[in-house]
């Protein structure tokens, strides 16, 4: 009743726009299994967050199976505390790889978060980090447009903005997969939703993954594998290059991303496990002319 109660004086305060910061699930671990138990009721539970972790990766781990049982009981937008709550008493308070490895999933969360126990400002964990940190961020931000819709629709339907797949990756919408790294590990095995879909890499859009298959996906520390859907059409708000989807002259304009491999050629990669990938020409820029709802028209920047 908490939650509920302080939702409602919360908007009689501030306003029917206001929102409350809660938690969706929690679990008590047992090492061998998660026994969970529901905190906020869902109809109030816009943006939550799933708990305190131990700043290593078996706690992004714990963070990760949180933010899926919070997926499969519907709540809508939820993501967790990057680089766990807690800290580990080193100068930083968590290592540099577990802090970029909980930004990654931050950043494919409908909510990116960072605080906690010790240190969390990304630039304190060197030049390196921060530059990739910053990639994350904007990317985030960019995805605006998209996780606005995706929540929007999943609250009506009853439904999360995020949908798990097997015990450890999930789509975020509908057109976007990632594969979250939780190990300390460079490449991981992956299967791919949605037999006879066709995923792309988010940002390299040279490699591509049929629906259904089962592949090993290679994940340097500076990379997670997240992949768009083949023929999606992902609305984003770019206002720089950090990204690789435009600049700051998309700034005024909505960008939307169209994944669409062009002039496809299979081609064998015996360096993992056999994996078929498609080769993609490069992608152009072009303007166009788009309606918009809000009693104005203007150019917009595609991705064909």
């Amino acid at each position: 009743m908490y939650y509920s109660d302080f939702f409602d004086y919360t908007r009689q305060k501030a306003g029917p726009d206001a929102l409350i910061w809660s938690r969706p699930v929690d679990a008590l671990d047992t090492d061998t299994d998660y026994f969970y138990w529901e905190y906020s009721p869902r109809n109030v539970c816009f943006a939550g967050w799933v708990g305190d972790q131990d700043p290593e990766y078996h706690g992004l781990e714990i963070a990760l199976n949180h933010i899926l049982e919070s997926a499969r009981r519907k709540y809508v937008n939820f993501g967790s505390d990057i680089g766990g709550y807690r800290t580990d008493k080193s100068a930083l308070g968590r290592p540099r790889d577990v802090f970029l490895r909980w930004a990654q999933l931050g950043c494919f969360c409908p909510l990116m978060e960072n605080g906690g126990q010790g240190e969390h400002r990304p630039w304190m964990f060197g030049d390196d980090i921060l530059t990739l940190y910053r990639v994350l961020a904007v990317t985030h931000t960019e995805l605006g447009p998209y996780l606005y819709t995706t929540g929007t629709n999943a609250f009506y339907a009853g439904d999360s903005s995020m949908t798990p797949v097997e015990v450890d990756s999930f789509l975020l919408g509908k057109d976007i997969f990632v594969a979250p790294i939780i190990k300390n590990v460079t490449s991981r095995m992956v299967l791919f939703p949605d037999e006879g879909a066709l995923w792309v890499g988010y940002w390299n859009k040279t490699i591509s993954y049929k629906g259904g298959s089962i592949k090993e996906v290679d994940a340097p520390l500076e990379e997670i594998p997240a992949f768009s859907r083949s023929g999606s059409i992902i609305p984003m708000h770019v206002t720089s290059p950090y990204s690789m989807h435009g600049d700051v002259t998309s700034e005024k304009a909505i960008t939307l991303l169209v994944t669409h491999p062009m002039h496809a050629c299979e081609l064998s990669d015996t360096h993992a496990l056999d994996r078929t990938v498609s080769m993609l020409e490069p992608f152009e820029w072009r303007t166009i002319p788009v309606a918009m709802p809000h009693k104005c028209a203007s150019s917009h920047s595609l991705h064909l």
